[in-house]
């Protein structure tokens, strides 16, 4: 479905669904369609997927380790691919975890509003880490 039409509907997606309209330039667009036709590139984004569900639930249960390290995530709460309940990680797996939503941005919230972001990483990265026992 993904490589149909000359990857028609990475292009429409990518052109329809950013919160902001100039997230993506053509040339952005095209340089994505370009790295995801090499070979190999599509069959590796879908297996990491497919690996993540391997086993249903209790098989991804068997792989996860608690995260003591601090852990910052940024949702757009317009995604229209992942709800924001799913931001919020479990404290007892991610028990350093600062989520921060963005209002105005979506899936790609890293190109919907660059600024926000990059404030919000350069906030997290330097802040002093807190104190974890372990």
């Amino acid at each position: 479905m993904i490589r149909a039409g000359n990857y028609t509907y990475l292009r429409r997606t990518l052109r329809r669904d950013p919160c902001r309209a100039e997230a993506f330039s053509e040339s952005d667009i095209e340089d994505y369609v370009q790295a995801i036709s090499r070979p190999g590139a599509l069959t590796a984004g879908i297996n990491y997927y497919r690996a993540l569900l391997r086993g249903g639930p209790w098989g991804l249960r068997q792989v996860l380790r608690r995260i003591d390290a601090p852990v910052l995530v940024i949702w757009g709460e317009h995604d229209p691919y992942l709800g924001v309940e799913l931001a919020a990680p479990d404290p007892t797996w991610v028990p350093h975890a600062r989520v921060e939503y963005l209002p105005d941005a979506g899936h790609w919230v890293q190109n919907d509003r660059p600024e926000q972001v990059n404030a919000l990483l350069l906030d997290f990265l330097n802040s002093p880490l807190p104190r974890v026992s372990g």
